[in-house]
């Protein structure tokens, strides 16, 4: 009964039958009539004698391994299957105390496409982002950030940043938030930090440059927004904050006016304790256009509005508030950007990009061995 049940386990293992083939009722009936006192067993047996099997061959290989007089060598194997299925198999080679050429089979695997795994993580983590972002607020601000810095920050770097412009569209009231969780994500990983600030300021100009020849004073009006607390949080040099001023007020119709004065209210703090003298350039600027530009009512009545906030030292208007202040100084790391610069937005960090040196085709080396020796 015994050598019975062995044989036909190595038939199910040798013929790669299912457990289920000892409880064919058809194959039940040939071996009761070659014997009626068989005792039948189930698929849960078979499957359990199988892996006593395998254990048993696998220590017994371990020890003919172990007693082997000399090297061993292993050899591993690709190819493609019919159904571009990639499969990998290892195999050892040596010579037993017998001095019997051995080959054995110890490992056999079933290899993924590398790029599509890729692929697959990529977007996962796309995913993970954009919601990460989309929950930020002043109370979870350091949780989300060990969140995210968990992530593959140098490939989701322009993920991280359209998540981040996107989001700041849709909440403006945030970007005080925002622009904080930027500087604590920029000190750890200056780089997103830096496309972060290269791609606002492109946007800036873009919003300015319109076809019909005005600019976009909403886009402009968030844009710089963002930009005025990157610069509180010290993401980007104060030095930008006078290239934005300079830029909107060389054409300074009441839209840029508007949009100049609003941001003089959003970073002045800071930009009159870093550049005092280049702050009061700008008032005097301000003051001279209301007295002779040609500008709205309202915008004049803007700009003695931010006289008023800047005699009051910006008491309502501080730079960032306690709760925000999430970065220490010997940690910030300042970037130095110019609306003068030719900036590179990297747009192809928006998009999986197959590396071709990082990658190879399965098939292309299904046909090599790679042989490596090991002394045991």
């Amino acid at each position: 009964q015994e050598r019975f049940r062995e044989l036909l386990i190595l038939a199910i293992v040798r013929h790669d039958l299912p457990f289920q083939f000892v409880e064919y009722d058809a194959i039940r009936s040939i071996f009761t009539y070659l014997k009626p006192q068989v005792n039948h067993f189930t698929r849960n047996n078979a499957m359990a004698d199988i892996l006593m099997m395998h254990k048993n061959v696998c220590s017994k290989l371990a020890q003919e391994m172990r007693s082997c007089p000399g090297n061993i060598c292993f050899t591993s194997d690709l190819w493609t299957s019919i159904a571009t299925d990639g499969y990998i198999c290892l195999t050892t080679h040596f010579i037993d105390s017998k001095w019997v050429l051995q080959k054995k089979v110890i490992n056999f695997y079933k290899h993924q496409n590398v790029v599509e795994e890729k692929r697959i993580k990529w977007y996962a983590m796309k995913k993970r982002i954009k919601e990460l972002v989309r929950n930020i607020n002043i109370s979870n601000i350091r949780e989300i950030a060990d969140e995210v810095s968990k992530e593959d920050l140098f490939e989701g770097r322009g993920l991280f940043c359209k998540a981040i412009m996107k989001s700041q569209m849709k909440s403006p009231k945030l970007t005080d938030v925002y622009a904080a969780f930027v500087a604590i994500i920029n000190s750890s990983f200056p780089d997103v930090g830096f496309l972060l600030v290269k791609r606002v300021v492109l946007k800036l100009k873009q919003g300015y440059y319109k076809y019909d020849g005005r600019s976009n004073k909403k886009k402009l009006r968030l844009l710089s927004k963002l930009l005025a607390h990157l610069v509180n949080q010290s993401v980007v040099s104060a030095i930008l904050a006078w290239d934005v001023f300079l830029f909107l007020m060389g054409n300074p119709n009441s839209d840029n006016v508007e949009v100049a004065v609003k941001f003089c209210i959003e970073c002045g703090s800071t930009f009159q304790e870093l550049l005092p003298d280049k702050f009061r350039t700008i008032l005097d600027e301000f003051d001279r256009v209301s007295q002779v530009g040609e500008i709205e009512r309202s915008v004049r009545f803007l700009i003695s509005m931010l006289f008023k906030i800047q005699r009051d030292r910006f008491r309502d208007y501080p730079a960032m508030t306690d709760e925000l202040n999430v970065v220490n100084i010997v940690d910030q790391q300042i970037h130095h950007v110019s609306m003068l610069h030719v900036l590179d937005s990297e747009s192809s960090a928006d998009d999986f990009v197959v590396d071709p040196y990082n990658f190879r085709d399965i098939e292309d080396s299904s046909e090599d061995d790679e042989v490596s020796s090991w002394k045991p």
